[in-house]
């Protein structure tokens, strides 16, 4: 793909490091790529000197609650794999989309889907059904081309 082309870059990142408990961030280096944080920055710094005109915009991950082994439900506000909670991420992507000066489209805080009603959006408390897929695309529509109603 030619990237000098490419106008808007969206990038959704974060259950998977959540899932594997990817630390979120190392207080002593900010670019290790062990971490989910430092992955990120290194990412859209590389981005940005490559190509500074690109619109970069991130999605944050939106609620979850995959199925455990013995088949209940692991609610990610409730359940740290290793690296924290998946809220720990979304902040941490969030904080450095301020430092970045990156866009960045909230789906965990803004969707408003949570424990009592994840299983309207998601099939199987991880990946969306046409009921969450239609409420990230509208919510990404409005964010990127602003109200579509």
């Amino acid at each position: 793909m030619d990237f000098d082309s490419v106008e808007l870059l969206l990038i959704e990142h974060g259950v998977n490091d959540y899932l594997s408990g990817v630390p979120v961030k190392n207080g002593r280096d900010v670019y290790d790529t062990s971490t989910f944080d430092g992955t990120f920055r290194a990412i859209i710094t590389m981005l940005r000197e490559e190509y500074p005109d690109m619109r970069i915009v991130l999605a944050t991950p939106a609620y979850c609650a995959p199925i455990a082994e013995d088949g209940t439900y692991r609610y990610c506000d409730e359940y740290d794999y290793g690296g924290g909670y998946l809220e720990d991420y979304v902040n941490a992507e969030i904080e450095l989309a301020k430092e970045l000066n990156v866009e960045i489209i909230d789906l965990y805080h803004g969707l408003d889907i949570h424990k009592d009603n994840f299983e309207t959006y998601l099939y199987d408390g991880l990946h969306f059904n046409e009921y969450g897929r239609k409420l990230v695309a509208d919510s990404m529509a409005e964010f990127l081309l602003g109200d579509t109603e």
